[in-house]
């Protein structure tokens, strides 16, 4: 006798050969549980992920709107003490109408931004 039909013979008398349909099927409800479970765990992950960037963007926004109230404070005092020279403050009104040329005493002291 084969070890196979010994498998047989055994399956046949205990019975479980009128199972193996329910286990098969059973089987394949773990299998699709599995996934299920995989699938959602894994869009778990991805939204923490997506929540963390848009905190990040939040705050990165937020300092950049600071320092731009900044540079406008910056700007107004360092105008308003130049009133009395006012061959300085047309100097001054030239660098407010292009905002790629800083005030080199309002800037020294401002992190650099990325924009």
């Amino acid at each position: 006798m084969q070890p196979r039909d010994v498998t047989t013979l055994f399956e046949s008398i205990s019975g479980s050969e009128a199972l193996r349909k329910d286990y098969q099927a059973k089987e394949a409800e773990k299998v699709a549980a599995e996934e299920r479970v995989s699938h959602s765990t894994a869009r778990k992950r991805q939204l923490g992920a997506e929540k963390r960037q848009i905190k990040e963007q939040k705050e990165e926004a937020e300092k950049h709107m600071r320092l731009q109230k900044q540079l406008v404070r910056c700007r107004s005092q360092h105008l308003a003490g130049l009133r009395s020279n006012s061959g300085m403050l047309s100097c001054c009104e030239a660098h407010m109408s292009t905002p790629s040329q800083l005030f080199p005493c309002c800037t020294a002291n401002l992190p650099a931004v990325r924009l």
